[in-house]
This record gives C-alpha cells, sequence and structure tokens, in this order.
C-alpha cells in the first residue's frame, strides 16, 4: 500500500492527523494531483477540528478555547453549532465587553455561513456601534466590508437590503452595500431563469 493510499485510509477512518502527515510526505516524494491536495486541505481541517475539541474537553470552563472552537466550526463548515457555542458565551452576562465583541465577530460570520441573517445583522449592530467611537473602527469597518463583499448566497440579499434601510454603519458603506444589493439581486434572477 502507497503512502497516499495509507493517507486517504486514514483519512476514511478520520484518523486526521496520520493522514495529514502521511498527505504531507507523500507530496514531498512525487507531485500531488487535485485530488489528494483537497484531501490534505480535509485532513488539515479535520485535525485542526479534532484538536480545538480535545482542548475544549480538558478546558471546559475557558472562554478563548470556547470561542476558538466555535471560530474553527465556522471555518470546518460547521457554523450551526458555531452558533450554539457563541449564544453559550454570550449566555454568560459576566463576559467583558471585549470579549462579547470577539463573540459577536465569530457569532456574525457563523450567522453569515448558515444563512441566518437575522442574527447577522443583530451582531453587526452590535459591533458598529461598540467600536463607533473607537481607534478600530476603521479597522472594522474594512474588515466587515471585506466580510459583505464576500457574499456570494441571493439569499443574503435581504440582510443587504436591512442593513441599507435600519443600521447604523459607516458612510462609505452605503455604495459597497447598494453594489452587493444589485450583485445579489441579479445572482436570484440568473438562477430562477436557469
Amino acid at each position: 500500500m502507497s503512502v497516499l493510499d495509507e493517507a486517504d485510509r486514514k483519512l476514511t477512518d478520520n484518523e486526521c492527523a496520520g493522514a495529514r502527515d502521511d498527505y504531507r510526505a507523500a507530496m514531498q516524494q512525487q507531485e500531488p494531483s487535485s485530488a489528494a491536495l483537497a484531501n490534505l486541505d480535509v485532513a488539515e481541517e479535520c485535525e485542526a477540528l479534532q484538536f480545538r475539541l480535545k482542548l475544549g474537553r480538558l478546558y471546559p470552563g475557558s472562554f478563548s478555547v470556547k470561542l476558538n472552537l466555535a471560530h474553527a466550526l465556522v471555518k470546518a463548515r460547521g457554523a450551526r453549532r458555531a452558533l450554539g457555542h457563541c449564544d453559550e458565551l454570550l449566555a454568560d452576562a459576566s463576559r467583558s465587553p471585549t470579549e462579547r465583541c470577539g463573540v459577536r465577530r465569530v457569532r456574525m460570520k457563523a450567522a453569515l455561513a448558515s444563512a441566518e441573517y437575522m442574527i447577522a445583522a443583530e451582531d453587526f449592530a452590535y459591533l458598529i456601534e461598540a467600536v463607533r467611537d473607537q481607534t478600530g473602527h476603521r479597522r472594522f469597518a474594512v474588515s466587515f466590508a471585506a466580510v459583505i463583499a464576500g457574499l456570494e448566497d441571493w439569499r443574503a440579499e435581504a440582510f443587504v437590503e436591512l442593513l441599507q434601510r435600519n443600521l447604523p454603519k459607516p458612510n462609505d458603506f452605503d455604495a459597497l452595500l447598494a453594489a452587493k444589493a444589485a450583485e445579489l439581486k441579479a445572482l436570484r434572477q440568473f438562477e430562477a431563469d436557469s
């Protein structure tokens, strides 16, 4: 059995760390195929998530570990689970404003990834208000502009329209939101016509 075959077997058996290492070793011996590269991505993502779950079991009361796990879940297409972790963290009234902002950022990304646009809008409003008078306001605005620009699901059209109408936002967001709303509307129409 080749190293690549062994890596495939380990990935199938959910032995992600071993699969990751075997894929890397095989790729250093021969040029990888696109399938092998895709499997390496899956193995790396799986191993990272498994490790964070292990940390969650080792440190069940750790805010940092729980928030990092929620972030890893979003990246691993486990956004709905990430929403639950974030809701649990937000339910703790003892969280500092800085911690609450961190949780809201991760929850907003999870909400967008799971098409929970009302939750995303709620978190966006909270975050914009929280940083409005701080020096980090512009940095957050730029970061969130990138998130908005990356929306590709036409169902996000209502979210973008809600931001346009009802939520406090930096003035220069208007052009970005208008362009994104038009793009999502065109995408919805394209899908309807297909």
